[in-house]
């Protein structure tokens, strides 16, 4: 490596840290001095409102004026005003406005009719999204300074911080888990691993031969303990109403089939590990399903040994709590 190649990769790495770091100070600089506004947030498509590790946010007062013609690409204001619990937009314009006291934030028309102010996203710790998509009144709270420049500093589920409704939905998993144990099915070996997890599929994913849910649906599928494994016993669209009833919660991927977000289970990085499963005629899964049917894989038993002891990670497995 050239000494003029290594200044070059020197200068691009310094120059990215600063950028993030002017990123970083800027957003900062916001939330200090910034005005506190909260914005009622508008119903989007589902599908879209979760996108890996973040929400997907839509506001009542990014849709323009319906007698409005603006072009993609203007730079809007909009004036706002507090009207108690939210504050809503009172004029909309492409001048900044001039009284100094007024609070404003800065959009641009991104389609027809509607404006993006730049927070239409919200990172959230992993599988924490679906507490937005179940929630009925999602509103965000922001800063905006005095060029009309937002960033959110929380939102608010129900009328709940973000992070205490998530510790209250930690809890109640904690508190309702069941452990189960599913029987898979054989995947094809050309996609069961992947980078650095197992692909994994599952006999009570199959939707009866005469189901004809659509694509999307949600299904909620109710076990009952057979033996050594958990197997299906009824598939409906309505959460069971008995609340003894251990079920857990899929979609329907593909015709005739569901998944319930527990189809990757991530290895060490050592190739021999992989044999483990290559090897094995019997792979079952023990996995947590909490009140609302959510599922987490604690485990996965290789001709029934923890894969945690045969693959010399001799942890012992802890059982979920007890519903109660």
């Amino acid at each position: 490596m050239s000494r003029r190649f290594k200044l070059t990769f020197l200068i691009i790495v310094i120059a990215q840290v600063v950028l993030l770091l002017g990123f970083i100070a800027d957003r900062e600089f916001i939330l200090q001095t910034g005005d506190e506004i909260v914005l009622e947030t508008a119903p989007i498509d589902p599908r879209s409102l979760l996108q890996g590790d973040f929400v997907t946010l839509d506001y009542v007062i990014a849709s323009l004026p319906s007698d409005s013609q603006i072009p993609v690409g203007t730079t809007m204001y909009v004036s706002l005003r507090d009207a108690g619990e939210v504050w809503e937009a009172v004029d909309y314009s492409p001048k900044k406005p001039s009284d100094g006291d007024a609070v404003f934030i800065k959009g641009t028309v991104d389609r027809p009719g509607h404006l993006d102010f730049g927070i239409g996203t919200y990172f959230v710790p992993e599988n924490s999204g679906l507490l937005v998509e179940r929630s009925r009144d999602v509103k965000v709270v922001a800063f905006v300074d005095n060029r009309g420049r937002a960033v959110i500093s929380d939102v608010l589920l129900d009328g709940v911080p973000f992070s205490e409704a998530m510790a209250a939905d930690l809890e109640f998993t904690r508190r309702t888990s069941v452990g189960v144990v599913l029987e898979t099915v054989p995947v094809d070996q050309g996609s069961i691993f992947q980078d650095d997890f197992v692909g994994l599929d599952y006999v009570i994913a199959s939707l009866p031969s005469d189901n004809q849910t659509s694509v999307g649906t949600t299904v909620y599928v109710s076990l009952r303990k057979a033996g050594g494994v958990w197997e299906a016993q009824s598939y409906s669209p309505n959460e069971p109403s008995e609340s003894e009833t251990v079920f857990i919660t899929g979609e329907v991927d593909r015709p005739g089939h569901l998944d319930f977000g527990i189809k990757k289970f991530f290895l060490p990085e050592e190739p021999e590990l992989r044999l483990l499963f290559e090897e094995s005629r019997d792979v079952r899964v023990v996995a947590s399903v909490d009140g609302r049917g959510r599922a987490v894989i604690n485990d996965v038993l290789l001709d029934g040994v923890s894969f945690r002891v045969a693959g010399r990670q001799a942890v012992p497995i802890e059982p979920p709590p007890p519903r109660r």
